[in-house]
């Protein structure tokens, strides 16, 4: 059976219409934690210091790490599709360490014990950023002059 161009009805549309959708945050289990990621605000940025101090001491949070307190085998996110090594300098960490990469990168994760005092929490982590030169433009990236992403370069594999 070919489907390309074709319109195929979905299932699913009725009940999501209906409002009885039924999503992760609506699941409710006894004891459940709620986690939230700190985030970078930065494209390209050095991390000079990243502080939980004042958020481990919200009475609500049960906890919180920085990619400092990653060891191994975590300290990579593995790529899905086979081990290439010329890629291991690319890989990704699950926090950030020593940088940040791009706006939106996880730097940190609080864990408390609902969701609202995870996400007030997450506003008191203190973040000692050095902002660097970014790459705003994937053409842009591959130039000699572009600033370094990484120590290799900016080109992984071509």
């Amino acid at each position: 059976m070919n489907t390309v161009g074709v319109s195929i009805k979905r299932l699913e549309d009725p009940r999501l219409l209906r409002g009885a959708g039924r999503y992760v945050d609506d699941v409710v289990r006894p004891g459940m934690a709620h986690a939230v990621i700190v985030r970078s605000a930065h494209a390209h940025a050095r991390l000079r210091h990243v502080d939980l101090r004042r958020a481990l001491a919200h009475p609500a949070v049960l906890g919180g790490v920085t990619g400092a307190d990653l060891a191994e085998p975590v300290r990579v996110i593995p790529l899905r599709s086979g081990a290439r090594p010329e890629l291991a300098p690319y890989l990704q960490p699950p926090l950030a360490r020593e940088r940040v990469r791009y706006v939106g990168e996880p730097v940190a994760v609080l864990v408390a014990s609902d969701r609202a005092a995870a996400e007030d929490a997450r506003e008191l982590v203190e973040i000692d950023y050095e902002p660097l030169p970014a790459v705003v433009a994937a053409g842009e990236a591959a130039s000699e002059s572009a600033p370094r992403l990484f120590a290799e370069g900016n080109v992984a594999a071509s």
